[in-house]
Formats: structure tokens, C-alpha cells, sequence
């Protein structure tokens, strides 16, 4: 998993103290020693659950070019952290359930065109798919399986502050969709929170469908490698 999370905080909690969020070095380091705790405490649930889960999770789509990471700002949102990964790819490009689990929500929100939200009680896990394409069809809600089709991503000019480039909108999160609220900053749908990620609860995404796919298969050599090896 990327140690990225401890090098992440220190380099955003640096950032925060420039745009002047943190004015005195001292509540700078407090606040840095504090996310650095939680990601720690984070990192251990995530770590017992790569350990555990059956099948490893893949990504949901087969090329993700970045377009934005995770719990990063933005010229749209200078001040907040983005809760999700934002990959890159044209309209029309078929997007994948990661794991088995249950759709809770599949519709159209304002800020994402098509969203989905697939509930992964297995691992204690929701993901979140955001904007897809609506007139293309949306996987309904029900039980899916790793790999199904759910859909496709939307056009530019479907709107919904989908912005300049049609992307996936993708995120984890610890828990399951009805855990969350419908609004305020721990809304079961937020793309951006004052607070970092980590905090709500969202993790890193891609990190920890690479771990779900390096960790068992280091623990037992004997895995099938070409299921591990797939997107």
C-alpha cells in the first residue's frame, strides 16, 4: 500500500499552512501528528482487510489514466480535498464493478450525471462510481458481481460539473452507504470535504485494490497470478 498516505499528509498539511489555513508552525505539526495517527489507524483496518477478503478487487476500468488523485485540491475547490480519484478517459469507455456486493443507488445527482454506489459488506466497504452516462443505461440496483458492466462514462455535455474531461469519478469508503448521512461534510456522496479523506472515512482507492491484489498473493505464491494480474 502506498506509504504515500504518511508522505501525502505531510505534503497537503505543508500546503494548508501556505494558503494559511494553519497559522502557527505548532498546530501545523499538531495536525500533521494527528492525520498521520489516523492514517496509521486506517492503514491497520485496511491491512486486516486485504489480509481476509476472498477474491482481490480489480480496478473499474481497464486503462486509468489520472486525471486527479485523491485528497487533493483543486482550482474549483482550493480549500477542500478531493475524497476520490479522477481517471481521465473518453465518453463511452464501459466501467466495472471492483468487487461482488449489492447496488444501493444507481441515478442521476446533479453533481455527477450517473452515480453508483456499491455496498461490499464482505470487506465493511462501499465504492462509488460517479459520472456516468444515464442515456447510455445504468447497471440497476441488485446484487453484482466482480467485473459485471455498470456502465459507461458520460459526455462532457451531459453537464453536471463533470468539467472539461470526461472522467471517472472513484472512490472507497469504510463502511456501508446507509452508515452515511444524506448531507454535511460525511454525506454518503461527497466528491470534496473541508477535512482530509481520511477523517470521513474515504481511502485511498487505487492503493488499496493494489494491496488487495499484491497482499494474498505474497502470503500464498500458489494463487492464480492471471487473476491477480488483470485491471
Amino acid at each position: 500500500m502506498k506509504t504515500a498516505y504518511t508522505i501525502a499528509a505531510v505534503s497537503v498539511l505543508l500546503a494548508l499552512v501556505l494558503y494559511g489555513k494553519y497559522e502557527q508552525d505548532a498546530r501545523a505539526q499538531a495536525a500533521i501528528t494527528a492525520l498521520q495517527q489516523e492514517m496509521a489507524t486506517v492503514d491497520q483496518q485496511l491491512l486486516s482487510i486485504a489480509k481476509n477478503t476472498s477474491v482481490p478487487y480489480r480496478m473499474p476500468m481497464d486503462k486509468t489514466p489520472l486525471l486527479q488523485d485523491y485528497a487533493v485540491f483543486s482550482v474549483g475547490f482550493p480549500d477542500h480535498f478531493h475524497t476520490a480519484i479522477d481517471w481521465r478517459v473518453p465518453h463511452g469507455t464501459p466501467v466495472y464493478a471492483i468487487a461482488d456486493g449489492i447496488i444501493r443507488y444507481a441515478d442521476v445527482k446533479p453533481d455527477y450525471a450517473g452515480l453508483m454506489i456499491i455496498d461490499h459488506p464482505q470487506d465493511n466497504l462501499y465504492s462509488l462510481y460517479g459520472h456516468l452516462s444515464a442515456p447510455l443505461g445504468l447497471k440497476p440496483v441488485g446484487p453484482v458481481k466482480k467485473g459485471e458492466l455498470l456502465g459507461y462514462i458520460a459526455s462532457t455535455k451531459e453537464g453536471y460539473l463533470i468539467g472539461l474531461y470526461a472522467h471517472l469519478h472513484f472512490s472507497l469508503r469504510l463502511g456501508q452507504w446507509g452508515d452515511y448521512p444524506d448531507t454535511g461534510e460525511s454525506r454518503w456522496m461527497a466528491g470534496y470535504v473541508e477535512k482530509h479523506p481520511i477523517y470521513h472515512k474515504w481511502i485511498d482507492p487505487e492503493a488499496f485494490i493494489q494491496l488487495t491484489q499484491q497482499l494474498p498473493a505474497a502470503m500464498n505464491p500458489a494463487i492464480n497470478q492471471e487473476t491477480r494480474t488483470k485491471p
